[in-house]
């Protein structure tokens, strides 16, 4: 099974699960039965969505550039095998990036850890889910909103944010984390 089934797998069952017994005991479920790997020594993670035309931010390059001046590293997850992504985020201390699947990473993060969620309002909206999976890992999360260049289908579309708004919020969280 590919990461992909897997992840959508876990996804599905969160929701479920989460609307029958709520969201903290699937999380801790889950939790403890992820492999132990050794840990990254990469602290702060962005998480690009670069390699996809799918929801594409516009101007997600100039984001990249200035949130590496932060000290994050540019992470594309698709290449990356299921153990190679869960010591990656294992060893993290931070994630950003654009609301999609590779949030879900947050799942291997460690407690008392952060993330930061970036998209349009109707993106966002699934963001309730990478909240829920932080909760019992004592996970503080953020969430920065765009907006969309084409208004046809508000999901799907192309998005921008402002990047200078989301850099001093960035900023301004990770000081008081």
């Amino acid at each position: 099974m590919g990461i992909t089934e897997i992840f959508s797998k876990i996804r599905h069952h969160f929701f479920e699960y989460r609307r029958i017994y709520g969201s903290c005991s699937l999380i801790i479920y889950f939790k403890n039965r992820i492999p132990k790997f050794k840990q990254s020594d990469i602290k702060k993670i962005y998480v690009s969505r670069g390699d996809t035309n799918r929801r594409p931010c516009l101007n997600e390059k100039h984001l990249e550039e200035r949130i590496q001046s932060l000290g994050f590293k540019i992470i594309c997850t698709t290449p990356l095998t299921l153990k190679e992504r869960i010591e990656l985020f294992s060893g993290a201390d931070i994630i950003a990036g654009p609301c999609g699947a590779g949030m879900f990473h947050n799942l291997f993060m460690k407690d008392n850890t952060a993330l930061f969620s970036i998209g349009t309002p109707e993106m966002n909206k699934n963001s309730s889910a990478f909240t829920n999976i932080g909760t019992p890992k004592n996970q503080d999360s953020y969430i920065f909103c765009g907006h969309n260049k084409d208004k046809s289908n508000p999901t799907t579309d192309s998005w921008e944010i402002d990047v200078d708004i989301c850099m001093d919020a960035i900023t301004h969280a990770i000081s008081a984390l």
